[in-house]
């Protein structure tokens, strides 16, 4: 999803260029409308296979993390089972799935809002707190 902005936004840059250049614009206009409808159709899946990930950010840290964090229903139990999935930046814009950790005791607490608060530690630049959650960063 965060290089849906600079795709408009080059997109836009193109449109106005082409006008400006060309003497016949039917051209760059129907290129530049097909570009646009293509990106506006792409927009639909990206938001269906999307997941919130949350860039962990640490002085400590050796390499980029970022983690997901699910809950998943436990039968015969009335409450949910917790997992984080860490992931490895290998590019710009581009995180590798690493490990998956779960937790299905009722002790985890709530850990997206500690995400979304960004209150979690950093334990010797490999393990990732949250709340009662000790993660491996591999």
């Amino acid at each position: 999803m965060g290089t849906l902005i600079p795709d408009f936004f080059f997109l836009t840059i193109y449109w106005i260029a082409s006008f400006l250049y060309f003497k016949n614009t039917k051209i760059p206009l129907i290129i530049s409308l097909v570009i646009f409808i293509v990106l506006v159709i792409s927009i639909l899946p990206r938001l269906y296979i999307a997941q919130e990930y949350h860039i962990i950010e640490d002085r400590g840290l050796k390499d980029d993390y970022a983690v997901s964090y699910h809950t998943y229903k436990i039968i015969g139990e009335k409450y949910r089972g917790n997992s984080v999935q860490v992931y490895k930046k290998v590019f710009p814009f581009t995180y590798k799935p690493q490990s998956e950790y779960k937790d299905s005791t009722d002790q985890a607490g709530d850990i997206m809002m500690e995400l979304y608060r960004k209150n979690y530690k950093i334990k010797d630049g490999n393990t990732l707190t949250i709340g009662d959650f000790e993660i491996p960063l591999k």
